[in-house]
């Protein structure tokens, strides 16, 4: 068998496989000796990568890092690897190109000041660039986020922007697909009127999943501070709170319990694009409501330095 197959996502999350990297190392040197014995090049067969889309960048970087440390062993250029892999998503279109190609394309699109934009760009990107994946293999296309630190929400909107800026300068995106961005701040939802801050914050959430489209619709809650464990709520705090944990929890499942579309049409045919919710907090985890961070009910939570 000339040809090499891997599949990227099987490769790191097989429990079968307690290093992948090694793995990976044993799997091409097995299949790179014969040929050099042989008088063969690498050329003369390919190497197929599938899924490498779904792929952190640490995954991706250990990866082709991997492949150069075989061809370093072995004494061969990684470029004279004929490296095939899936692009532009769905389509049965396929290029032959060096390891290096992908990687810097892949990885170089939009660098990281910080460990935790690290952490949101491999939530992010993959949602924005490779919707149609995630729909082909299952996989869900919404996220609900904690983000806790001093300054948290102001810098996730700063964060934000500088996506959408360089999204749409890139050229390794070419798409129309849009990156929305809705912040609902909860010192702006609240009212003294019974019933009024449970009502401002459902059409803020229903405004924002009304405009979801191909791209990934964000809903940002600043300010869930206010739902502090050791200070006794008031009834509105407490309506409010219990609004607040139906929506989340509606990210997470197949319906959600606000309207998307004008028509009953639309909402049979279920919602289309991404959905993430990034929650935002000046204090510690530990110091919100125990609602707010029970099990299940948040995909991440992540330290803003």
């Amino acid at each position: 068998m000339n040809d090499l197959y891997i599949d990227a996502v099987c490769l790191f999350i097989t429990p079968l496989l307690t290093d992948p990297e090694e793995a990976l190392q044993l799997k091409l040197i097995e299949w790179l000796v014969p040929k050099l014995l042989t008088e063969l090049t690498p050329e003369d067969a390919s190497f197929r990568i599938v899924r490498l889309r779904f792929l952190t960048h640490s995954q991706i970087k250990s990866l082709f890092g991997t492949i150069e440390q075989v061809c370093r062993l072995l004494d061969i250029a990684p470029s004279s690897i004929r490296l095939i892999h899936d692009r532009e998503d769905l389509r049965t279109v396929e290029h032959a190109i060096t390891c290096s190609d992908v990687l810097s394309e892949r990885i170089q699109v939009i660098p990281a000041t910080s460990a935790f934009e690290t952490e949101l760009f491999d939530i992010f990107i993959p949602l924005l660039s490779y919707y149609e994946y995630y729909c082909l293999y299952g996989l869900p296309s919404r996220e609900s986020i904690l983000l806790y630190g001093r300054n948290s929400g102001k810098k996730f909107v700063r964060w934000f922007r500088r996506l959408q800026k360089q999204a749409a300068e890139s050229a390794y995106f070419r798409t129309s697909k849009k990156l929305d961005l809705h912040i609902i701040r909860i010192e702006d939802v609240l009212s003294p009127y019974f019933g009024e801050s449970e009502r401002r914050l459902v059409n803020m959430f229903e405004t924002a999943v009304s405009t979801m489209d191909q791209g990934i619709t964000c809903i940002c809650i600043e300010g869930i501070h206010h739902f502090d464990k050791s200070k006794n709520l008031e009834d509105v705090d407490r309506r409010l709170l219990t609004t607040m944990l139906l929506l989340l929890d509606s990210v997470t499942k197949s319906d959600f319990i606000v309207q998307h579309g004008t028509d009953s049409a639309d909402r049979t045919d279920g919602i289309k694009g991404s959905l993430v919710v990034v929650s935002t907090s000046e204090r510690h985890p530990d110091d919100l409501s125990c609602a707010l961070i029970r099990p299940g009910r948040l995909d991440k939570t992540i330290f803003v330095s």
